[in-house]
Order: C-alpha cells, then sequence, then structure tokens
C-alpha cells in the first residue's frame, strides 16, 4: 500500500495508477482517473450519492456506501463539515466489506 496524496503530478499519478493492482478512494478524481487506465476501483461514497449522477464510469469499479442513511446526501456535493457531526457515511463503512470487493478483484 502506497500514499502519495499530493506528492504526484496528474501525469505520474495516471503512471502509478497504470502499472497498480487496485485502488481504493473516495468519489474523486482519483476514481475517473483510475477508469482511464481501466484499474480495478473500490469507491466509498459517503456524502455523495449515485442518483446524482456521480459514479465510476469504469466497469472495474464497486461503490462502497451505506446506503441507508436518511442524511445522504447532505448537499449536491457533500459538505464541508457533517452536518450532523457524525461522519456516519465514512465511518459506518466497514474495512471488512471494503475487503472483500478489493479481494473480489483477480
Amino acid at each position: 500500500v502506497f500514499n502519495l496524496c499530493g506528492q504526484t503530478s496528474l501525469t505520474e499519478m495516471a503512471q502509478i495508477l497504470a502499472l497498480s493492482k487496485c485502488l481504493v478512494c473516495n468519489d474523486s478524481g482519483a476514481m475517473h482517473m483510475a477508469a482511464v487506465v481501466h484499474l480495478p476501483t473500490v469507491a466509498m461514497f459517503g456524502p455523495t450519492v449515485q442518483s446524482f449522477g456521480y459514479q465510476p464510469w469504469n466497469p472495474k469499479a464497486v461503490v462502497v456506501e451505506d446506503a441507508q442513511l436518511e442524511c445522504r446526501p447532505c448537499s449536491a456535493h457533500g459538505a464541508d463539515v457533517c452536518p450532523i457531526k457524525t461522519h456516519a457515511c465514512m465511518k459506518n463503512l466497514p474495512v471488512d466489506r471494503v475487503m472483500a470487493e478489493i479481494l473480489k478483484f483477480p
């Protein structure tokens, strides 16, 4: 596992993703860049929802989310601060669920 947040250019990021086996990320530009290089991706969705059109366009991507939370979405793009001060939309995503999705990739 490598955390290179803020340490690469976009070109370098694409090159690194092209050499990777899987990306675990949030609903972000990294998720879309992984699609460009056909990288299997586990995208964790917290405050944003797929029904607003925010979804991976990579057929090798899966979304992990807590779709039962009534507070989601907290805004069109997520809020800077959790309006109910729990961050449940991210904290309710168990590591074992994310890991199970990662292990499904060949």
